[in-house]
Parts: C-alpha cells; sequence; structure tokens
C-alpha cells in the first residue's frame, strides 16, 4: 500500500507541465501553458496548464485535475496506478511503490501449474500431426495463424491417456490434476477430460490459465461443449473470456464490448476490435460486472439479437448502473443474428457499422418493450407504461427522464402529470396549481434558483483559493441546503483540518481518492471554480460575510418552501393552507406590508 506522504511527496515533485508534455504537444503561452485536449475531439488548443497551481483544466469539455488525475484519465489506469505512472516518469523509487507480491497457498500454486502446463502443452499438440483436424477445422472458421497464437488455441490429444502421462512426466501429481478438473476415470484408468477436443483456454487477470472450454470438431452425439469443473481457481460466474487480453486493449480503445461466446469474440478481432469479452453462456453476475468496471472504459453491450441475448442485456442493466459503469448498447433493432454470424453472412464492413450502432439503455429498454408489448391496447398500455415507469424511477438525470416521459405520453396518450404521479413527484390532487399561483412561485423561479447557485459558487470558491475562508465559514452556524455543495464543504474543512494548509492539487488528490457517486461530481466543481489566467486577489472577509449572510437568507427561504410544499410531509390539505399562509404573512412584515 503507498502511504499518503509518499504520494504527497510524489505530487510535490512532479512538475505538471513537464508530465502531461510527455503524453501530448503542449505550448507556452505567456504565464501558462495550452494544449489540444486529448479527453474530447478538440481542434483548437483548449486544454490550459498551470504550472502555479499544479492543476490543468480544459475550458471545451471541462476536463481537469492534477497531474495525478491526467495520467489516470489519459491511460485509463487506476488512481494507485497513475501515481506509480507519475513516480516512473519523474524518476522517484521508493519500496512502497513496487507492485504488491500476489499471495497464493500450496493447493492453488499446484492446480495452476497443471493447468498452466497443461495449457503448453495442448497448444503444441495443435501444431502437430495430432492436431491437423482441429487445424482443418479451424481454418474453415477462419481463423489463422495470429489468432491462434493471440488466444493461446489448442487441442488435447485424442487418445485421452497421453497428455495425462505427459504432464505427469513433469511431476505433477494426480491429485494436482483432479483438484484442476484435467482427468476423470474411465474404467479404473484415468484420462483426460477434454479428450480429442479444441482447447479454449480461460486466463485470469494475471494471465494464469484458470480451466477450459473444450469443444468437439466432430459431429456425433457428446456435448458440444465441455468446460472445466469448479475449483480453487475457477468458477464460470467470475470469468470472462478474453478479460486477460481486454485489461490491456480497453485502454488503447476506450471501450470494451460484452458479447455472448468465442466465436463473437473471435469476429470482433477479425474486424479490428481486441477488446472484447464473453460471458461463455452463463447469466451476467455481479462478479462480472466488478470486472468490467476495473477496465474503467465504457462498456457497449452486444449480446445475441434472439430473444435470450436481448433479455440477457435486460438484467445487465441494473448491475452496470449499480457499479457505476458509462455503458450503450448495440442496435440489432430487428436482427437476431449475432456478431459471428453477421460477419459471415455480411462481411467485415457490415459488421464494424453494425458494433457502431450504439443507443443509450434507456433507448434500449424502450424499444425492448414497444417491440413485447401491443400499445394500441388499453391492456398493452397499462403494462407498457408500468414497466417505463419502473425503470426511470431510478433516473437520476431529471431532464433525460422527462425526454422519456414525454416520449411515452406521445406514444400512449396518457398525459406526462399522469405519469408523474405515478413516479410520486407530484400529489393527486390539484395543490400544485394553488403553489403555482402564490408567492411561492416567485420564490422558486430560476432567477432565483440561479442566484442561490451563484452564491454557494462563490463562497467555495473562496474557501478554496484562501484559508482564512475556511476558517470564517467553520467558525459560523453555515451550511448549504445543495448536498453537492454541502458535500463539498465538509471535504474543504476536513482536509484543513488535517493538513493546516489548502493547496489545491493535494485537495484533488485527496478528492480522487473519495470512493462514491459523487466523487467525479465535487472534482468538476473544484476545477469549474480555478482561474488558470488571473491573479487571486486579496482575501475579503466582509466580501465572505456577505456571501454567508446570502446563504444564510436562501436556505431559510428553501427550508420554508420545502415544508409547504412536500407533498409527502405528512400534513393534510388544510394545514399545508395554514402553513402557506403563516408563511405570506411572515413575508408581508417582513417586507413591510401592512393590512388595508
Amino acid at each position: 500500500m503507498v502511504s499518503e506522504n509518499i504520494i504527497e511527496e510524489i505530487r510535490q515533485r512532479a512538475d505538471i507541465v513537464d508530465v502531461i508534455s510527455t503524453y501530448i504537444n503542449v505550448i507556452k503561452k505567456g504565464n501558462s501553458f495550452v494544449a489540444v485536449c486529448p479527453f474530447h475531439n478538440d481542434k483548437n488548443p483548449s486544454l490550459q496548464i498551470s504550472r502555479s497551481k499544479q492543476i490543468y483544466k480544459c475550458f471545451s469539455c471541462g476536463a481537469g485535475g492534477n497531474v495525478f488525475t491526467f495520467v489516470q484519465d489519459f491511460e485509463k489506469i487506476s488512481f494507485i496506478e497513475a501515481v506509480r505512472k507519475v513516480a516512473s516518469i519523474i524518476g522517484f523509487e521508493h519500496s512502497e511503490l513496487n507492485e504488491p507480491v500476489r499471495k497464493v497457498n500450496d493447493e492453488t500454486k499446484d492446480v495452476l501449474f497443471a493447468l498452466n502446463n497443461a495449457c503448453e502443452l495442448y497448444s503444441y499438440v495443435l501444431n502437430t500431426q495430432e492436431g491437423i483436424q482441429a487445424s482443418e477445422y479451424l481454418k474453415k472458421r477462419n481463423i489463422e495463424e495470429d489468432m491462434i497464437e493471440y488466444f493461446s488455441l489448442g487441442y488435447c490429444p485424442s487418445d485421452g491417456e497421453s497428455s495425462i502421462k505427459l504432464l505427469r512426466g513433469k511431476n505433477i501429481s494426480i491429485e494436482a490434476l483432479d483438484k484442476a478438473g484435467i482427468i476423470q476415470r474411465n474404467n479404473n484408468v484415468f484420462v483426460d477430460r477434454f479428450k480429442g477436443r479444441l482447447i479454449f483456454p480461460l486466463f485470469n487477470e494475471y494471465k494464469e490459465c484458470i480451466g477450459f472450454s473444450a469443444r468437439r470438431i466432430v459431429d456425433n452425439d457428446e456435448a458440444k461443449y465441455v468446460n472445466s469443473i469448479n475449483s480453487v481457481v475457477f468458477n464460470k460466474s467470475k470469468v470472462l473470456y478474453n478479460y486477460q487480453n481486454a485489461l490491456k486493449e480497453a485502454k488503447k480503445e476506450g471501450y470494451v464490448y460484452i458479447t455472448e461466446g468465442f466465436m463473437d469474440v473471435f469476429s470482433l478481432y477479425k474486424v479490428g476490435i481486441k477488446s472484447s469479452v464473453a460471458i461463455m453462456g452463463t447469466a451476467f453476475t455481479e462478479y462480472h460486472a466488478k470486472m468490467i468496471k476495473k477496465l474503467n472504459v465504457e462498456a457497449r453491450l452486444c449480446l445475441d439479437g434472439d430473444d435470450p441475448g436481448q433479455h440477457g442485456i435486460l438484467n445487465m442493466i441494473p448491475l452496470l448502473q449499480k457499479e457505476g459503469i458509462k455503458f450503450k448498447v448495440v442496435n440489432y433493432k430487428d436482427c437476431t443474428l449475432d456478431p459471428d454470424e453477421i460477419l459471415q453472412k455480411y462481411g467485415p464492413d457490415v459488421l464494424r457499422k453494425f458494433l457502431n450502432r450504439l443507443i443509450s439503455h434507456d433507448e434500449f429498454i424502450f424499444q425492448y418493450h414497444l417491440k413485447r408489448n401491443d400499445v394500441s391496447t388499453s391492456e398493452g398500455k397499462r403494462v407498457f407504461s408500468n414497466l417505463i415507469i419502473d425503470h426511470l424511477k431510478n433516473e437520476n438525470d431529471f431532464v433525460n427522464r422527462e425526454i422519456m416521459l414525454k416520449r411515452l405520453s406521445d406514444i400512449t396518450s396518457i398525459s406526462v402529470d399522469s405519469y408523474l404521479r405515478m413516479l410520486g413527484s407530484i400529489s393527486h390532487d390539484n395543490q400544485e396549481e394553488v403553489y403555482q399561483s402564490s408567492d411561492i412561485h416567485d420564490d422558486t423561479s430560476t432567477n432565483s434558483a440561479n442566484r442561490y447557485q451563484r452564491v454557494q459558487d462563490k463562497i467555495i470558491k473562496l474557501m478554496l483559493n484562501y484559508e482564512s475562508a475556511i476558517e470564517d465559514f467553520n467558525n459560523g452556524n453555515n451550511y448549504f441546503n445543495d448536498k453537492l455543495y454541502d458535500d463539498l464543504a465538509n471535504y474543504i474543512v476536513d482536509y484543513y483540518s488535517i493538513n493546516k494548509n489548502m493547496k489545491i492539487s493535494d485537495f484533488i488528490t485527496y478528492l480522487s481518492k473519495i470512493d462514491n457517486d459523487n466523487s467525479k461530481l465535487l472534482l468538476k466543481k473544484v476545477i469549474e471554480s480555478q482561474d488558470l489566467n488571473e491573479t487571486d486577489p486579496n482575501y475579503s472577509k466582509e466580501l465572505m460575510n456577505e456571501f454567508l449572510k446570502e446563504l444564510a437568507k436562501e436556505n431559510d427561504k428553501s427550508n420554508i418552501k420545502k415544508k409547504i410544499s412536500d407533498p409527502f410531509n405528512g400534513l393534510t390539505n388544510e394545514e399545508k393552507a395554514l402553513e402557506l399562509q403563516k408563511y405570506l404573512e411572515r413575508r408581508g412584515k417582513k417586507n413591510g406590508i401592512k393590512e388595508k
């Protein structure tokens, strides 16, 4: 584990301009530096780099951070990997930066030794006279030598005994071969479970062989595939085919395709896409989702176009959302073929276009349920509406939710207000009309909301740039009604109380290690607050107090509005009307309004 002190020392020794210059061309412009931003399709240099603050900021796409976040986002690696990479660039060495030694027990070592020796043996046999039939099969499937080597394909001798004898000759025990799932007893003789089959080795993230999937190459009554049994190193629900290669390729390509089988992965390889994995005919699991998250790229769901494949995508969506993974879905439309079938029938150009036909998960869910429900009938509208509303209950993007509701309303002719009621956003009576006609509507106007946000932004900016502002904020009974701002203020206060200073580049490191759903939004707010081309003026306590007073006033308004307009606060309509009247009376007195 890398300690906080080492991370801080690396950050302080690393010059952000020098490190970024090892990745992209950086140009000096006045007192700052600029570059073409690598995080969006940038033509004019919109990335600005501040040597004094040791941060970067793109004024076009909003990307920003410190030296670690740049390397992390550019190479699509974890934070600790980025720390090690920066240390390597600046020539900083320390024992804590060494890759952790992977520890496995003796049983696991023995099983891995057996499996990896078997993998090498099967690869060798494929290139001998014994493997001619398997080689011919691969040629018919247009699987060339480069693919055979890339995927470590092999063949198990058909007699079933010679492979076991060869492995025993390498001092591998019967017990280890049994635990590895390689042998089975046949008439008191140990034979290879995969005899006479084409071998697809399965690897873990360390590129160690952990099992096999073996395909028959002749037509007979045997099962099409025989897979390794569960062992200390293999569990089908925790394996993604080609994951060991995707770990490297995904960082280059910026995405990973998730398919159903080996042949789909091969088909994508044939059209130049190496970043793909297959779930091997089993259900996509939470463990699979965690594996995909490690890749830190956009996932592209490409299960088969038939009903089981599309239903599988539907089941994958909540698992990917739970892990916070960005993903899109390949739009099959009315096609029921899998990628391998598309390649064979229509060729590589059509498959490439097909793979780039991507839609959002919202659009996929919409299309999926619309195909399966007859919305020309009342029952069809009811079922379809309930399915979409159930999905939208977890939708945090309110703009997107409104777009979906409008589309849903257009199709079913059911009003958006009715759907909002289903979502629990408004009540079943007409009380919202009463509030909109009152003075409360003025207080919740866009201008008021914008004013409140500006006040919050200004206070946060002062706290990030002046240590005195942090102390002044913390000394009073100050808070933000907006949770994101309140969380950020608390992180600032906590960081300052620990470090007794506020260095923006080090604070970014502090935020980067926070593992929650809002960490990226918090970092974005920090970057937005920084003026890379301006010299920050001297701190004014009077100005801070003015902002804090405005914040308190807006908080008071917001709390009153919540108390009055929240339809879920348990009050009756009469009680809500009374609260509204009390608020209006208080407002009238505050503004000096007298009754006539």
